[in-house]
């Protein structure tokens, strides 16, 4: 996705230098942070904010974009390939600012990625994320995603808590056959 999709006040983008300070300044938050992999750093430090920028700017092709609100880096979404074996298989993985929460943001963003995988060559998404996390799940069912499993105590969280991973999947052709759309 080369060309940034967008709603009034909202759009998708790829990263670029200038980045840095917003990134680190959005996601520097326990609130996101408590239910992200522990790739995710926490605290968020600048360091980690420079990495990561030099590192999806120089994605071909993209893979990784900044959910801007009003003109600022409010969040971030991404679509990867799952990786050999797994061809047509992509893994979508978001994040909000709390600032945020709550305003139909995170559930456009994913929507639009859908929709971005849907005529990119993708057949099947997944997407994992933790029992607790109520709005997230709320994303990516708004979103057409089914619950496919359930891993029991999975995780222990950044704060000590044991937690239940819930898999989500999506086969592209079943929303997009249904909706009309091929």
């Amino acid at each position: 996705m080369n060309v940034a999709l967008h709603k009034p006040n909202v759009i998708l983008r790829p990263y670029r230098s200038g980045d840095e300070a917003a990134l680190q300044a959005a996601a520097d938050n326990i609130r996101i942070a408590r239910y992200m992999f522990a790739g995710f750093p926490h605290p968020y430090t600048a360091e980690d904010a420079v990495a990561w920028v030099s590192r999806a700017s120089a994605e071909n092709p993209i893979e990784n974009f900044v959910i801007e609100v009003a003109g600022a880096l409010a969040g971030a979404v991404g679509l990867s390939p799952r990786g050999p074996g797994y061809e047509g298989v992509g893994v979508v993985g978001y994040w909000l600012s709390p600032a945020h929460w709550s305003n139909g943001i995170a559930t456009w963003a994913v929507g639009a990625i859908v929709e971005h995988a849907a005529t990119n060559g993708f057949r099947r998404l997944v997407a994992s994320v933790y029992a607790p996390n109520v709005g997230s799940i709320r994303v990516l069912e708004k979103n057409g995603f089914v619950l496919e499993g359930r891993l029991r105590e999975h995780r222990v969280g950044r704060d000590g808590v044991v937690m239940d991973e819930l898999l989500y999947g999506m086969i592209l052709t079943d929303i997009y056959t249904n909706a009309g759309v091929s």
